[in-house]
């Protein structure tokens, strides 16, 4: 660029010496004010070029970082990939979000496309740990800093981003059965499960610690069945009803996520169950995980069985994912560290919330835009 300037200097300089020797020698006010309008123009592409030349600059210092999510259908990830642009567009980097399907195949595809994009960063999220070793692989050969977040790839080694799952589910877990106990003191806890079966981080950290929580506070809880959602709201119904038909004394209902838990709450409903009076639960109690938006409409409905949940908080995650992948990419942190950044996650319990509390919550963290208390209203008249 200085170079760029010293060349313009000149040419103008050499400018101003035509203009001063047609004045002069001439007295030509005419060819004066041609050379004087010739230099303008000079001067006029001098500053078009120069302006060209940073445009230039900045387009080659943008970075350019690509995503791919586990899938596109879920509340948490639709609400994770519009924060995750958004922040891009914030501190100007470019982001590439692709849909991974819950599909170990199109995610390898997906990795596979960016790296053939040639993007200064990839940021994946696997559905289980032996593709995900390959996968990150192929980031590490090609050159090219990736990051894992959610399911943790188990020999190949590079930083990751992990919301401590576990620990909040186990606490769920003791809470459900500490609620269980004043809602229906002295009846055995019989608990359905409606998960995302083929998912091993999901029913190990989600499902599992449930479970061993509930059991931590009342051993003799049962586990009656433990059906596939595919953390899908269409599957989760029929799970639900063959859950409902086959276990009609289930009392405790986990759903890994948003739509394992509604789809079978929806089941639930159509059959004259999942109620409550005043908050409390007639015949069973509903526990889920996400914090979304339809969550949030049912935790406030005081005829729903559903009012505890595990809130994933997409707005913070997404901006640690796009700083872990940048301080890479800027040699802050090594492509191959053995580092692992936690990102929070929290109960939402409406027993001992407000609804504002809650409104806050899916405003901020899922961008909803309902009015949690015209809903109430609407559900009180």
């Amino acid at each position: 660029m200085k170079k760029l300037q010293k060349i313009l200097t000149k040419v103008l300089g050499l400018t101003l010496v035509v203009v001063i020797a047609a004045t002069i020698g001439i007295g030509c006010q005419a060819a004066a004010a041609e050379t004087t309008a010739a230099a303008a123009e000079t001067t006029a592409a001098a500053a078009e070029t120069t302006a060209a030349a940073a445009e230039t600059t900045a387009a080659a210092e943008t970075l350019t970082i690509g995503r791919v999510m586990m899938e596109y259908g879920h509340p948490y990830q639709q609400a994770d990939m519009t924060h995750f642009a958004a922040y891009g567009d914030e501190i100007g980097v470019e982001t590439i979000v692709l849909d991974g399907k819950s599909s170990p195949d199109v995610i390898s595809n997906a990795v596979d496309d960016l790296i053939s994009r040639g993007v200064d960063g990839i940021i994946f999220q696997p559905v289980d740990e032996g593709s995900s070793n390959n996968v990150l692989q192929a980031c590490l050969d090609a050159g090219i800093p990736a990051i894992t977040f959610f399911q943790r790839p188990n020999t190949v080694k590079a930083p990751h981003v992990r919301i401590n799952e576990t620990q909040t589910s186990f606490e769920m877990g003791a809470l459900a059965a500490q609620k269980m106990g004043e809602f229906f003191p002295g009846e055995p806890i019989k608990i359905g499960c409606v998960e995302m079966a083929t998912i091993e981080y999901v029913v190990v950290n989600r499902t599992d610690a449930f479970i061993e929580g509930v059991q931590s506070v009342a051993p003799e809880a049962e586990v009656l069945a433990r059906l596939d959602g595919a953390g899908l709201r269409d599957q989760a119904f029929e799970a639900g009803q063959d859950l409902l038909q086959s276990h009609p004394e289930v009392n405790l209902v986990f759903g890994s996520n948003a739509d394992d838990c509604l789809g079978a709450l929806a089941a639930f409903e159509l059959a004259g169950r999942g109620k409550a009076v005043d908050t409390v639960p007639v015949t069973e109690m509903f526990i889920s995980i996400d914090g979304s938006e339809g969550e949030a409409l049912k935790m406030i409905d005081p005829t729903s069985a559903l009012k505890i949940t595990m809130a994933l908080t997409p707005l913070p995650n997404a901006k640690v994912l796009m700083d872990t992948i940048l301080s890479i990419v800027n040699g802050e942190m090594g492509m191959t560290d053995d580092v692992i950044v936690d990102v929070p996650d929290l109960i939402l319990n409406y027993y001992d919330m407000g609804i504002e509390e809650l409104q806050d919550f899916i405003t901020g963290q899922y961008l909803s835009e309902v009015d949690l208390k015209t809903e109430f209203e609407k559900l009180s008249k």
